[in-house]
């Protein structure tokens, strides 16, 4: 989901991990901006994590491009049961974000 920060955020000031986040890396893409990618996880239900990859590209004209990479979604709408991995790892969400 593509946005944009405000011109007086620098892309330096992208958060590293909140709680229930983990394995959070940030990188400076010279001529792009910068990537972070982190796991994160969200609310059990039915002994069964509500976790996923995150991506949030900050470009240098500080447009955002957000990808989330889910394993379960829950509550009305939700297709079958919660999948065993990601559909993308994290070196695949790191090309989609950067291309």
């Amino acid at each position: 989901m593509p946005g944009q920060l405000p011109r007086d955020v620098p892309v330096t000031d992208l958060p590293s991990a909140h709680k229930g986040q983990k394995d959070c890396t940030n990188e400076k893409v010279p001529g792009v901006g910068l990537l972070s990618i982190r796991q994160a996880s969200g609310a059990k239900d039915n002994k069964a994590s509500n976790s996923w990859w995150e991506a949030w590209l900050v470009r240098d004209d500080n447009t955002v491009l957000s990808i989330r990479n889910w394993t379960r979604i829950h509550g009305p709408g939700k297709e079958g049961p919660p999948l065993k991995t990601y559909p993308l790892t994290k070196a695949q969400l790191r090309q989609l974000a950067l291309k």
